[in-house]
């Protein structure tokens, strides 16, 4: 995710043999420099700058806001910031899993009327996001632990959980 992952992360991996990494899409260029030159620094490995180019829509401007926010953890502010974007693009898979993924966050910190509410957002959203990008792993999985950890009155299944696992290893198996 843009914007989370420390040199000194990116450092071992690339001195273990790896590819570190930096997200790149939420930093300002003194910010990349200064990554880049500290990178330099503390490895001789191989790195790399991510970066996303897509077009510069409002709708695009407001989820970039609201991955800023959530990392910030300000899950309020990204779920404002989601359902405008949302309104404006609504078919967007990875809108519906980023404000599953705050609601599901602000139902850890709430009372238990709020979060009950919350929760029931967190599904609707996932399953939505499911349904726009129905081999996205990482949606896939997050679907898979709600369906795991809620209780039965909140959407819950042991059973939809087990079915979603099995489409995830389908998936790995597919791209191997």
């Amino acid at each position: 995710m843009a914007g989370v992952c420390p040199v000194s992360l990116s450092d071992s991996v690339a001195n273990a043999g790896g590819m570190g990494s930096c997200g790149a899409l939420l930093m300002e260029p003194d910010e990349i420099s200064d990554w880049v030159k500290e990178m330099r620094t503390m490895s001789n490995g191989v790195f790399q700058l991510n970066t996303w180019v897509h077009a510069n829509t409002e709708a695009e401007q407001l989820y970039s806001s609201s991955v800023k926010l959530f990392s910030d953890s300000k899950y309020e502010d990204s779920i404002e910031k989601l359902l405008h974007a949302i309104k404006k693009e609504p078919n967007i898979a990875r809108y519906h899993h980023l404000l599953a993924k705050s609601y599901g966050r602000e139902a850890e910190n709430s009372g238990w009327l709020k979060a009950i509410r919350y929760a029931k957002k967190t599904l609707y959203h996932l399953e939505l996001a499911f349904k726009l990008e129905p081999n996205n792993t990482e949606i896939l999985t997050d679907l898979m632990t709600y369906y795991n950890d809620a209780p039965i009155f909140l959407g819950g299944s042991s059973k939809k959980a087990s079915k979603i696992d099995k489409r995830i290893k389908e998936i790995h198996s597919n791209n191997e």
